[in-house]
């Protein structure tokens, strides 16, 4: 599979994990409360409800937080491909396109990461969705416990009896709030540990004498079956198993201190489960790729994935290579151009910045440079432009080394004809004595009738020296073998670039380097024959 159809079958698993995030959110049963109303004041079994309610906005944050790392990196690879796409084939061209084939990767791996991160999270948003429901009913009971003739009270933050007194305006009340918007603020650790919440354990919330209790959620009152909010029963579990009343008035808050001591995840356990998924929700952090250019190619993972193609494929141009020399010039390589320590990254994309492209918008296109390149479509079809318009440069190229084949066998032929012409002229002479009047030949009885009389050695290699020196037409070569050879060098070292580019495209890491080597040797023998012609 292609990058890019694994990127966009990442998205769309990223897209319908956060229509389970919002359903979720949106369809759970909850009561929530205005924040930032005196909760400093509330008691753990409140401000547990109220953490609950930042599970959405935390799993919201880091998927959302991904897509401008994830089209900064992209954008980033497309114009380095591009740009090295043009390029001559030197170190620098090869630390750039292993930059752009490790952003890639290493977007994948994020990918993946944020899809298993978004399948966590929407089964963490159903666990403490549903604890944090139960807890909110019970409010919702309590609320309605606490009344009388003329009043209803809401729940807030009541130390005491006497604190109730006329609590009906809106900042003590609990109120409907549907607000699910992205928000990466965590719950302290002082309210959420690896172990448990910090709610502890109270075996009796009842007012001595009362029949109700001051919780700073507001007063539980059992008193009689029928007549108030919930009835006398003995072992009732509320709000999850938080708390349990009793046959008598007595109400005892459950410690939840310590739900999950080992790190391990009790899916039979409400209280248990969701403690585990929220802690998960506040300290996970999908997301490690930063968003600036600079900053993309410095991060060590990008870093790390560029070594590691630049140390195969120097393997795979040298199959001989020692480990300590493939470490020492793939070090050298990133130290040359991608050095993360220093300012060589940051002046290469100056140097990439200030060069000229098409521009893919404008009709004729005419250029831009790449700095103004910043949408990742826009990067995209820059790429493909760039791609489509060298295919008839290669074409062109490898009809051009067609040529210079050709024409090298025919000089190959005129050489050895011109040789076979004055051996001819020799062996035509029959008598010794006409042959030692040709300072060119030389006669050997020796040899068999019609070749006694042969061309003189020196004569021969003069000869053939000669047509080194001169075409098919007999006049003197200045300076086309150089220039036909440094066409054929230059096509050989393009060829190899654009082949590359067409196959980092639409491979990705193991797959990229094997189909590497066979680019590599079609430059080799692309330069064999510039060196063979001449």
């Amino acid at each position: 599979m292609s990058w890019a159809t694994r990127y966009k079958t990442g998205w769309r698993c990223i897209n319908l994990a956060i229509s389970v995030v919002l359903a979720l959110t949106l369809l759970q049963h909850t009561y929530a409360a205005k924040e930032g109303v005196k909760e400093a004041n509330w008691q753990p079994l409140c401000k547990l409800g109220l953490n609950l309610r930042k599970a959405p906005k935390l799993a919201r944050h880091h998927i959302q937080s991904f897509k401008p790392a994830i089209q900064a990196a992209d954008t980033l690879a497309s114009k380095l491909l591009t740009y090295a796409l043009n390029a001559p084939w030197t170190n620098e061209t090869l630390a750039i396109t292993a930059a752009a084939a490790a952003l890639k990767d290493v977007m994948q791996t994020e990918l993946d990461r944020l899809v298993n991160y978004a399948d966590k999270a929407a089964g963490a948003i159903a666990t403490t969705s549903a604890l944090r429901g139960e807890i909110e009913e019970l409010l919702t009971v309590l609320d309605t416990g606490h009344s009388n003739s003329a009043t209803s009270f809401c729940l807030g933050n009541a130390g005491a009896n006497s604190a109730w007194s006329g609590k009906v305006n809106g900042e003590n009340c609990i109120t409907q709030n549907w607000e699910h918007d992205a928000d990466g603020t965590v719950i302290p650790e002082t309210e959420l540990t690896p172990a448990g919440f910090n709610v502890a354990a109270v075996p009796n919330l009842i007012k001595t004498g009362g029949g109700k209790t001051a919780t700073m959620c507001g007063y539980f009152q059992s008193g009689n079956v029928g007549t108030t909010a919930h009835a006398k029963t003995s072992n009732v579990k509320l709000a999850g198993g938080i708390c349990v009343q009793g046959a008598n008035d007595n109400v005892a808050q459950q410690n939840l201190q310590a739900l999950t001591p080992a790190g391990t995840r009790t899916a039979t356990e409400l209280t248990a489960a969701a403690h585990f998924d929220m802690y998960f929700l506040n300290t996970e952090k999908p997301l490690n790729l930063p968003t600036s250019e600079e900053s993309l190619l410095k991060d060590s993972s990008v870093q790390a994935a560029t070594k590691a193609m630049v140390k195969n494929i120097l393997k795979l141009k040298d199959p001989e290579i020692t480990a300590a020399a493939q470490e020492a010039q793939s070090t050298k390589i990133i130290k040359d151009y991608l050095d993360s320590a220093g300012t060589k990254i940051k002046d290469l994309l100056a140097k990439i910045d200030n060069e000229d492209t098409t521009d893919v918008e404008a009709k004729p296109q005419p250029r831009r440079k790449f700095s103004t390149i910043t949408k990742t479509t826009k990067a995209h079809e820059t790429l493909v432009y760039a791609v489509v318009n060298t295919r008839a440069l290669l074409a062109e190229a490898n009809a051009r080394a067609d040529e210079l084949t050709a024409a090298a066998k025919l000089t190959g032929n005129k050489k050895q004809d011109h040789v076979k012409s004055a051996e001819q002229t020799c062996n035509e002479l029959k008598e010794k004595s006409d042959c030692d009047t040709n300072n060119k030949c030389t006669y050997d009885k020796t040899k068999e009738n019609g070749k006694k009389c042969t061309l003189r050695n020196e004569e021969k290699e003069k000869l053939e020296k000669e047509s080194q020196e001169t075409g098919k037409d007999g006049k003197t070569n200045t300076n086309t073998t150089g220039s036909n050879s440094f066409v054929v060098k230059k096509n050989a070292s393009f060829a190899c670039s654009f082949a590359y580019m067409m196959k980092l495209l639409t491979v990705i890491g193991k797959g990229f380097l094997i189909l590497f080597i066979k680019i590599w040797y079609y430059e080799e023998f692309l330069n064999l024959i510039a060196f063979d012609i001449f």
